[in-house]
């Protein structure tokens, strides 16, 4: 059973019409042109609900790459640290992961360590490696600052 609507056109539009009326079938053309368009949204629409699982999928990736980049931070802090002069040290601690670029350790060594591993992995987020990293000096820190303290 078909069902009736109706269209409201612009007079310019309607005015069109009126001229080519006679050589014109108004219902198909409506027809036909409403199928194109709700198949269009129908697409759309399914692509936008593809799109979420696409974006839930990317951001858990995200967060293992992020992770993994936090923790190897991490351990590069444990381990650099040991290298670290005092003054290094408040420096490193001082600036934290947002100013550490800021520092001369990252003029010194840093800057460089970071280019490699940007260059080896595109997935690879400086700015969490850095908490790691300060994370990883300052749990060192920790360890060894209350021995700096004379007897």
């Amino acid at each position: 059973m078909a069902q009736q609507i109706s269209v409201t056109l612009p007079d310019d539009l309607y005015g069109d019409l009126q001229k080519v009326q006679a050589r014109l079938n108004v219902s198909g053309t409506c027809q036909q042109a409403l199928r194109a368009e709700i198949n269009r949204q129908k697409l759309s629409m399914k692509e936008t609900e593809n799109t979420g699982d696409i974006i839930e999928r990317l951001k858990s990736e995200k967060a293992r790459y992020d992770e993994r980049y936090r923790d190897r931070g991490h351990e590069d802090g444990l381990y650099e640290a040991r290298k670290l002069s005092y003054e290094e040290f408040l420096e490193a601690l001082a600036a934290g992961p947002r100013r550490i670029d800021k520092t001369n350790l990252w003029d010194n060594w840093l800057k460089d360590e970071i280019g490699g591993l940007s260059r080896m992995d595109p997935a690879f987020n400086a700015e969490v490696y850095f908490e790691g990293w300060v994370e990883g000096v300052t749990q060192f820190w920790q360890k060894v600052r209350d021995r700096l303290k004379p007897p």
